[in-house]
């Protein structure tokens, strides 16, 4: 296993020390070649180490940074992205996203083609993609209590597998479920779930898949 990959494990059983983490269906989830997680997005922190931990192979996780809350935090957030391999996107600031002063709002298009682009790269590279859907975690330090229970999946996830597609690379789309018990900031167990994959085989395809993902992850994540 490579020395980064050990590494970001290390770092996820660090901040999941004392939470039990049990893991359902593991065998859905290819042990090479392209494939995306879509997964529920409860915690701020502790889903990624959840996902980093359950798989042995290397998860590269799709992350919103607008709330950087200085040109020096979004510096150096930036350069871990960049050693992880995990693409950086900036969410809609009108959807209850607490952006700080680290970006700015006319930032988001160039930063949501480059990391398009860079999830593509990933997978067309047999990567695993990691994207959480729901844009903003329910358990948000940043934007606390202003996020509904189940907000309705943005189409990030569609766009780069109708991408990669293109591309020539056929993407399984794994959808993913967190279920957490005990304090909401300090859980003591995660259950991760996953489901059977689901391929999108044209645009046609896009809006049936992207209700089936949403309903397996809800289903998932009870």
């Amino acid at each position: 296993m490579p020395f980064l990959t050990l590494g970001m494990r290390a770092i996820a059983s660090g901040f999941l020390r004392g939470i039990e983490l049990r893991v359902e269906g593991l065998e859905r989830v290819p042990a090479a070649g392209p494939a995306m997680l879509v997964s529920r997005h409860y915690h701020h922190l502790y889903d990624g180490a959840a996902l980093t931990k359950a798989i042995a192979r290397p998860v590269r996780i799709v992350v919103g940074l607008d709330w950087a809350k200085d040109q020096r935090q979004r510096a150096s957030m930036e350069l871990l992205c960049r050693v992880a391999g995990w693409p950086v996107v900036l969410r809609d600031p009108g959807k209850g996203n607490a952006w700080g002063s680290g970006y700015r709002p006319e930032e988001r298009l160039e930063y949501t083609r480059a990391a398009l682009l860079q999830c593509v790269d990933l997978l067309q590279k047999g990567e695993l993609l990691a994207i959480f859907p729901e844009g903003s975690p329910l358990v948000d330090p940043v934007a606390p209590g202003e996020r509904e229970e189940w907000p309705e999946f943005a189409g990030g996830h569609i766009a780069i597998a109708l991408r990669a597609r293109r591309a020539g690379v056929d993407v399984p789309l794994i959808p993913t479920g967190l279920r957490y018990t005990g304090a909401p900031d300090k859980p003591d167990a995660i259950v991760v779930r996953f489901g059977e994959p689901l391929s999108i085989d044209g645009p046609r395809a896009r809006s049936t898949i992207a209700g089936r993902l949403q309903a397996s992850v809800r289903t998932l994540s009870a």
